[in-house]
């Protein structure tokens, strides 16, 4: 079972454990991108794979749907690194938002990272708005070791805020 909600997981694998699968190392993020991007890896340069895994916060997900966006469409590695290099959001958020067939799930069902990221988003809004809150201000900061006090309310309920980092921990958000 591979889901993004722990919780779930657990309760559909009758209480086993659950493996998270963390960020990976540069290296090991290049080898899925070129693995994953087939004849196009043609010319490869390991420097710019490992630029382009950095640039997706070496989440798999991230990785295999570059792959396949430039597989598809014929794209060298440069090419697409520069096009998510660039300042247009909106042209990076094309990109990521491109859906790819993939012929071991049904049609019809949407392959991408963002619309995967946004149906999280929507659920814990709709769920746990202060999780919501939380993540979007985390959105705007380094996503390394934010302080809690700049994530905590005054006068916060600690099982509110406990609450509110166990359902972005669950979701590996």
């Amino acid at each position: 079972i591979t889901t993004r909600n722990r919780r779930l997981g657990e309760d559909l694998s009758n209480g086993e454990p659950s493996i998270e699968v963390l960020p990976f190392a540069p290296r090991e993020g290049a080898l899925l991108l070129r693995s994953r991007a087939g004849s196009i890896s043609g010319g490869w340069n390991d420097s710019d794979a490992e630029t382009l895994v950095e640039m997706l916060g070496r989440i798999a997900l991230a990785i295999t749907q570059a792959a396949a966006f430039m597989r598809r469409n014929r794209m060298p590695l440069r090419k697409y690194l520069a096009a998510l290099g660039g300042d247009d959001e909106q042209n990076i958020k094309d990109y990521l938002s491109t859906n790819l067939p993939d012929h071991q799930r049904p049609r019809g069902v949407p392959n991408s990272i963002f619309r995967t990221w946004k149906l999280s988003f929507d659920q814990i809004r709709e769920q746990e708005p202060r999780a919501a809150e939380m993540l979007s201000l985390m959105a705007m900061l380094d996503r390394q070791q934010i302080p809690e006090e700049l994530l905590r309310r005054k006068n916060e309920n600690d099982a509110a805020f406990v609450t509110a980092i166990g359902t972005l921990d669950g979701l590996s958000l």
